[in-house]
């Protein structure tokens, strides 16, 4: 699987639900789209995590979901990449909090 591949799914999941469309959040997480982005979490590029960060922070505003997600493992993941200031960017960082806050 290309890089260029999981930005660009990382990239549109994230669109799909960013600006509150509430029927794709219930969409993406109904199709198993919550695995995939907690593993989008691991990647190396820069922009990926950016996009499934924000992904996640979004599906995580779900009560659905939240349980979900923090079964899945996603708390530690996201805590990686918070911690991270050498590898991530300030956005993707922000993102995690912000998904972590949902999830708390």
């Amino acid at each position: 699987e290309s890089t260029s591949i999981r930005e660009t799914s990382a990239g549109l999941l994230h669109a799909l639900v960013a600006g509150g469309h509430g029927k794709n959040v219930m969409l993406i997480s109904r199709s198993g789209g919550i695995r995939p982005s907690l593993e989008l979490l691991k990647d190396q590029n820069p922009g990926t995590r950016e996009d499934a960060t924000g992904l996640l922070s979004i599906l995580a505003t779900n009560a659905d979901n939240r349980a979900v997600i923090a079964k899945m493992g996603a708390i530690p993941l996201l805590i990686n990449v918070v911690n991270d200031t050498d590898n991530v960017a300030p956005a993707a960082r922000k993102h995690a909090a912000t998904a972590l806050g949902n999830l708390a």
